[in-house]
């Protein structure tokens, strides 16, 4: 769920994966921050209200990936 646009600047929404049965997990929250900069955009991500440190490790993995794709898609 999206809490909050600002245009340009940033996003923040809730991060939730659905479980085998159908129900909700955890609820976390993604902060995206853009930053203009000379050689194009900076992005900051917070990541966080995890449920333990396995998952937040996960998650961590999980945007290093992301962010390593967008890197070479870019390019």
């Amino acid at each position: 769920v999206i809490s909050e646009i600002e245009e340009n600047k940033s996003l923040r929404f809730s991060w939730v994966w659905d479980q085998e049965d159908g129900t909700d997990g955890h609820e976390m929250e993604v902060d995206l921050k853009f930053h203009h900069t000379p050689n194009g955009t900076r992005l900051v991500i917070t990541h966080s209200r995890f449920a333990d440190k396995e998952v937040r490790d996960r998650h961590n993995e999980g945007w290093d990936s992301c962010l390593a794709s967008l890197s070479d898609f870019l390019q």
